[in-house]
């Protein structure tokens, strides 16, 4: 097979759950895989689907989704990790449903960031935004420099407001 080429065929394994070429699908699966590859696996399983074309030149994928044959590479070999289709030697077998994607548990629990900016810090003290700069700086509040930004560590600035005991 021409490495330029791609085969898309249907995955051998089924699963329940609701059609990859549906509106659904993007809405669900783009935070997990992204909006190229699934944009690109909505292409396949439709046409999979439809009895449509299902050779295609990786320029002519490339193209149509906007893209450098780069990214359309990057974005099968996503399909693959993302369990929604197998690669190999040419062929993307894509599955034609999808499950509700597995969504990561925010960290830490409760979903609060673990820093805050130093605007953020600003709002939630009650200072004007310089004020908060010049805190930092000067060591008033607790900051962490990372490169050229300042961040705020919310547990010492909480800490930090509680007091001692």
């Amino acid at each position: 097979m021409d490495p330029n080429e791609i085969k898309a065929v249907a995955h051998p394994r089924p699963v329940d759950g609701m059609p990859t070429n549906s509106d659904w699908a993007i809405g669900m699966w783009t935070p997990t895989l992204g909006p190229t590859a699934m944009l690109l696996a909505h292409r396949l399983a439709g046409d999979v689907l439809n009895g449509g074309p299902t050779t295609y030149q990786l320029r002519e994928l490339a193209r149509w989704l906007g893209v450098g044959d780069a990214k359309v590479t990057s974005s099968i070999k996503r399909l693959h990790r993302g369990n929604v289709a197998l690669v190999g030697d040419g062929v993307v077998a894509i599955r034609l449903t999808l499950p509700q994607p597995r969504r990561a548990q925010p960290w830490p629990p409760g979903g609060e960031a673990v820093t805050l900016t130093v605007p953020e810090a600003a709002d939630l003290l009650g200072i004007s935004r310089a004020k908060a700069y010049e805190a930092a700086r000067n060591g008033d509040i607790p900051a962490i420099r990372l490169g050229r930004r300042l961040i705020v560590p919310r547990a010492r600035l909480m800490e930090m407001l509680d007091g001692p005991d």
